[in-house]
């Protein structure tokens, strides 16, 4: 799937939880979308990037790892998102962040923040 097609088929996606669920699950199943997903959500603005927001936090909340390499471009534009609608769904995925960084067992997310991803 290209990112043209990806964009699409977010204007199928609303704020259920069935279509949440769904395309959170083709996101799972395609790990490479995760890249193109992020740069749809980044698109300041635009309201697909809300739709865009809601299936990244779904995903993420299924499997937290599968931000983990996109770590550095995810934090380098969060500051750019305005939309109030995408803007709750960014918040509980630096709350998940922020969670698995502090917890007492060591696991991947430790491994992969940085001092300037915290910042």
């Amino acid at each position: 799937m290209t990112k043209e097609e990806l964009y699409a088929s977010m204007d199928y996606v609303n704020h259920s939880r069935e279509k949440r669920k769904a395309m959170a699950s083709l996101m799972i199943a395609n790990p490479k979308l995760f890249r193109p997903l992020m740069e749809i959500v980044f698109e300041i603005n635009n309201p697909i990037s809300c739709k865009a927001s809601w299936v990244l936090e779904y995903s993420v909340k299924n499997n937290l790892t599968y931000i983990l390499p996109h770590i550095g471009f995810f934090c380098d534009n969060i500051s750019r998102v305005e939309l109030d609608a995408a803007v709750r769904p960014m918040a509980k995925i630096c709350e998940m962040l922020i969670k698995a960084y502090f917890l007492k067992n060591e696991n991947e997310t430790q491994a992969v923040l940085t001092a300037r991803h915290l910042e």
